[in-house]
Formats: C-alpha cells, structure tokens, sequence
C-alpha cells in the first residue's frame, strides 16, 4: 500500500518520511494513493472522485467536517482522525483565555499604559469593581473528550464547580453531568465548548442558546466556527451584557469571511472578545506529534495492525 498527502500541506514531510519511508509518494498520486494522509483540503466527492484506488483517509486534525462521509460510505472508504495530539494546548489555551478574563489581564495592562501617559490618572482608578472570586464559579464543558476531560481536570483546580453536557457520554468521575441543556446553560458562568461538530450540534449557539445563558457568561469556542449559527446574535448579547467575554478560534477561510463584523466589533469591544487564527493546537512539540501519529497510524495498517481512532464503521 501507498500513501500520499494531500496537496494543500506545504511543509516538507520530514517526519512522514522518517517514519514510511518507500511506502510513501513524493507527491499526491491519483492512481496509486491507498492512503491519504489529509490536511485541511475539502474532501468532497470531486477531489475524492479523482484517487482511482484509494481505500483510507487520515485526518491530520480531529475534525472531519471537510470530509463527505456519503462519498466515503458509497465507497467503502475507511476514515479514521488523530484526537490523540494537542490535548495540553487546548486546553491550557481555553483555561489560559479564562482566566485573564476573569482576572481582568488584557484591561490592567490598558489601565497601566494610560497611567504611564498621565500620572494623575493614578489618582482616581486602578482596579476594576466586578472583578469576582473565580473560586466561587461553575464551569461547564460542551463535550467530554479527550480535550474536553483535560479542561475538566484542569479547572477542579480553581473553580467552584465543574460539570459538562454531552450526550453521548453517561458519566464521568467527580464531575457533574447535565443531561439537559438547558440546564446546563442556566448554571454555568463559563461554557467551553470542545466537541466535535455534527449535523446533531451544528448551530448550537443559536437565538435559544444565547436566551438560556446567564448574564456576563464567558463563552470559549475553540472547535468549529459553524457551532454560531449567526454571528451576529452573539455580538448582540455582548452589547447587552448577556455574554461578558466571548473567544473563538477560527480557520482563517472563517476569519475572512467575517472580517468586516470582527474588525467592527473588536474597535467597539477590545476587552470582550478574543479571535486567534486556529492556532489554538500549536505547539512545537504538538506540531510534531500531529504529522508523527498520523503517519504512524498509516504504517500500522499497511502492516496489519489495529488502528484507533476509526471514524466511518
């Protein structure tokens, strides 16, 4: 079997090669891919249509929402993804973005800057009044993953209490499961939603959802743009207050797209929203991992071994 990478990965395939040596293509071959090591191209069924005989896909993400999984399924494509990298980085990003929120970081770096442009503002304010103990606050995590259970883990530390929504999970250890939505959203101050997005999820910060939150919710959404059903909305509910802080982390085809409202709303409102260019994954050491799990899952199935991480049955 043989393995090419999609056309859209620019870097060179150090570590691919390191690790499949003479089983993988110097360039992506329609006729004798097996294997498709996939990057961040959009695997529709008109790219996919052209690989005469491919009969795997690995993602070298999480996320398959670029995938046509009819394609797959018509073709008895097998797909399998790579949850098993980045773990420590997004979640150390999402509680890292919590935390200075709640701590007010980005603003008394602001008030410290004016202070040293007139001393006299020294005078009259340097602390902000609705700061409050993080101590005393519920988080609740949308997803119970691998990245979603480090969050859990990570956030027992400093927060009052810890649940999480996930329908296909029945429970988890010392965390609270909401099995209602609702629910869910009614109790917690800070929602991170790390799930893998689906038809069932699509949306799911819609006009309901954001009627349901509390007030001066602190809402982190570093999985898929396409969980906001509209923009828009959200923007609204941080104008009202509904939402005190709200962070994203999007593909820059996204960002693009939404550049004109971000840039608009981020003039207005600097300290209550943050938009990082899906960097959220990235370390040296998780860069590594990524292109070296990847290519490994391609070596144990050339050679016959199980693989996890099978998305299509």
């Amino acid at each position: 079997m043989l393995v090419s990478i999609s056309n859209d990965y620019k870097e060179k395939p150090v570590y691919e090669r390191k690790i499949l040596g003479k089983y993988l293509l110097k360039d992506e071959d329609p006729i004798k891919t097996n294997i498709l090591l996939l990057w961040r191209k959009n695997a529709d069924s008109h790219y996919l249509n052209k690989f005469k005989n491919l009969k795997t896909i690995i993602r070298y993400g999480t996320g398959y929402d670029n995938i046509d999984l009819n394609y797959l399924k018509e073709k008895k494509i097998k797909l399998y993804n790579n949850p098993e990298y980045c773990l420590e980085e997004v979640s150390d990003t999402a509680l890292s973005l919590i935390l200075s929120r709640m701590r007010r970081c980005k603003q008394y770096d602001s008030i410290s800057k004016k202070i040293m442009e007139d001393t006299k503002l020294y005078k009259f304010k340097n602390t902000i009044d609705d700061i409050e103990r993080i101590s005393t606050k519920n988080i609740g995590v949308i997803g119970s993953g691998k990245i979603g259970k480090l969050i859990l883990k990570k956030s027992s530390m400093f927060f009052k209490n810890v649940g999480f929504y996930d329908p296909n999970v029945k429970s988890f250890k010392s965390f609270k499961k909401f099995n209602n939505l609702k629910d869910f959203l009614k109790w917690s101050d800070v929602i991170s939603i790390n799930a893998n997005l689906n038809k069932s999820n699509k949306h799911l910060i819609n006009r309901n959802f954001l009627k349901n939150i509390k007030n001066k919710s602190i809402i982190i959404n570093l999985a898929r743009f396409e969980f906001i059903e509209n923009l828009s909305l959200v923007f609204d509910s941080i104008k009202s207050g509904k939402i005190d802080y709200f962070a994203i982390d999007l593909e820059m085809r996204d960002i693009i797209k939404q550049k004109k409202l971000i840039l608009k709303f981020l003039k207005l409102y600097p300290d209550n929203l943050s938009v990082h260019p899906h960097s959220s994954f990235y370390s040296k050491q998780s860069y590594i991992e990524m292109r070296s799990n990847t290519a490994e899952k391609a070596l144990r199935l050339i050679n016959n071994k199980k693989v996890n991480s099978r998305i299509n049955l």
